[in-house]
């Protein structure tokens, strides 16, 4: 019976919220970038990326957060900060 709950209350909460995922890449000459972001409602943001060098080398995590004010079907304000671990060394 406790698994029933659970599992109807995971339904629920899951079919009234929104969310969602995204993957993101870049590469150039000197840099590659994957990105992985995640949407937790439609004003709150997270994205976490992983830049190098082109060998691989002094891999530089980062993590950002938007907000996101003005929602507007023509444009979109937003405040944002970031923070990496490993600065990248060209």
């Amino acid at each position: 019976m406790k698994k029933a709950i659970l599992i109807l209350s995971f339904v629920a909460i899951t079919l009234s919220s929104y969310s969602q995922m995204s993957v993101s890449g870049l590469t150039s000459i000197s840099l590659t970038k994957v990105g992985l972001g995640f949407d937790f409602n439609s004003r709150f943001s997270v994205d976490f990326h992983m830049m190098s060098g082109f060998e691989l080398i002094d891999i530089t995590p980062e993590l950002t957060a938007k907000y996101n004010f003005i929602d507007q079907p023509t444009y979109q304000t937003y405040v944002g900060a970031g923070a990496s671990v490993n600065g990248y060394n060209s």
